[in-house]
């Protein structure tokens, strides 16, 4: 939709955000940068690589389980049951894993869950895709990970149990087409860009 109305090209470049803050702190590169998290941003701004970001929708994290749930999976007290594979996101590195950390302790199952993990994938999309590949029986992911994952179903984690995020977008420091970034990042925070977020699984900010 922003390239119809203003013939720009928009390039993508998707990866963890461990990966695409060390890339841009390497290059310099870049104009616009949409983290997964607030955390994310933080650290952008602590390099300085931009002085100020908008939240545009919120970033759930839930539980997926391969199609047709074959484990039985309802909540998360079941995923720190005995003999449960469980595949979650690398606590260092991305956005899931890190607040798959907090969940549990929030929760007090940490030492359960531990004994349970068979992988780690090193982004969320990985994790949809060992999932949906029954890899294992269940995994964190967020929840807009499954409006197209043909091979997964996704329960919600109630919000007295979660840790909710928000995705933060932001014009970086360095980019060579400040003009043109800043009026991506208008389109994003506008009502039809986050209609594309709400049609692609998200709840904006503003619902």
């Amino acid at each position: 939709a922003f390239e119809k109305e203003t013939g720009a090209k928009v390039n993508f470049n998707y990866a963890g955000c461990a990966q695409l803050l060390t890339q841009m702190e390497i290059n310099k590169q870049g104009d616009v940068f949409v983290g997964g998290s607030l955390n994310d941003m933080d650290i952008a701004q602590q390099k300085g690589f931009t002085d100020q970001y908008v939240e545009v929708a919120y970033h759930i994290p839930a539980i997926a389980v391969p199609k047709g749930n074959p484990a039985a999976i309802t909540c998360l007290a079941d995923l720190a049951k005995p003999g449960v594979r469980l595949i979650l996101g690398d606590e260092k590195t991305n956005a899931i894993g890190k607040k798959g950390a907090k969940i549990f302790e929030k929760n007090n199952l940490q030492a359960a869950i531990a004994k349970n993990v068979v992988a780690r994938g090193a982004t969320v999309n990985e994790i949809v895709t060992q999932i949906g590949m029954k890899q294992g029986d269940a995994g964190l992911v967020f929840e807009d990970n499954g409006v197209d994952a043909k091979n997964i179903e996704i329960i919600p984690i109630p919000q007295e149990q979660n840790a909710i995020d928000k995705v933060p977008v932001c014009v970086l420091s360095f980019t060579d087409n400040k003009e043109l970034a800043q009026a991506f990042v208008n389109f994003v925070k506008s009502d039809e860009g986050k209609a594309i977020f709400v049609k692609h699984g998200f709840k904006t900010i503003d619902q």
